[in-house]
C-alpha cells in the first residue's frame, strides 16, 4: 500500500500506481481514521491493513495516458487480500 484514504487504498504494481475504491473491498472491512497512519481494519479486529503493508489484487481496469499508466484494482475475491507474514 501506498497511500490509505477514506475513499480506498493506493498501492504500486511495478512502476504503476493503482487504486482499489470501497466498492472493490471485501466488505467485513472498513476505513480506520484513529490510526497514524489510517488503515481499514476488519470488523472483528483480525487484520489492519496500512501504508507499506503487502496486498494481493486483481487489477480490473487500466488507463494510459501520455505520461503515466494508472489502474483500478479489486481485494473482493478469493485469495485476495493482505499477505501476512509467516516468519
Amino acid at each position: 500500500m501506498t497511500g490509505i484514504n477514506k475513499a480506498g487504498m493506493f498501492c504500486a504494481i511495478g512502476p504503476t500506481s493503482s487504486f482499489i475504491c470501497m466498492q472493490n473491498l471485501p466488505p467485513e472491512l472498513e476505513f480506520n481514521p484513529n490510526t497514524v497512519p489510517p488503515s481499514f481494519r476488519s470488523i472483528d479486529g483480525e487484520y489492519d491493513i496500512s501504508v507499506e503493508d503487502v496486498v494481493r489484487v486483481r487489477v480490473i481496469g487500466v488507463k494510459i495516458s501520455l505520461n503515466e499508466v494508472n489502474s483500478m484494482a479489486t481485494m473482493d475475491g478469493d485469495e485476495l487480500g493482505l499477505i501476512q507474514d509467516t516468519d
